[in-house]
């Protein structure tokens, strides 16, 4: 069953009301529309004085909600932050997600860290 109908059973059935149904319809019609454009979600961390990110993982924004699963726990992004005290565990990654899923484009979180040998860190979370 494709999700608009199983959307309009439940509002039918009195499982969620119109507004919440309204809201779930223009999610899905926010998601196909960021499908189109091929926007991406990035997450990066950059170390002052180098070129490259140390890290940088980017991906179509349809699989972000299932990545974010999966990015506080990967121990190649703790071991670059695990000297700064910083743990990505508190980003509050579920209004990350509802930013990006309404098409918002642009910076969704920034934050400059210092890692206890004075080393500066960006990470950055961004859509384009």
């Amino acid at each position: 069953m494709n999700e608009r109908r199983k959307i309009l059973e439940m509002i039918a059935s009195g499982k969620i009301n119109a507004e919440a149904g309204d809201k779930l319809l223009r999610f899905l019609n926010q998601r196909e529309q960021n499908l189109k454009e091929g926007l991406r979600f990035h997450l990066i961390i950059e170390k002052e004085g180098k070129q490259q990110p140390v890290f940088q993982l980017s991906f179509p924004l349809i699989f972000t909600e299932t990545v974010a699963r999966i990015i506080p726990n990967r121990l190649i992004v703790k071991s670059y932050l695990a000297d700064t005290g910083f743990d990505l565990g508190s980003i509050n990654w579920k209004q990350i997600l509802q930013t990006a899923a309404v098409g918002e484009v642009g910076d969704l979180f920034n934050l400059e860290m210092e890692s206890s040998s004075a080393e500066h860190y960006m990470l950055r979370i961004f859509v384009s």
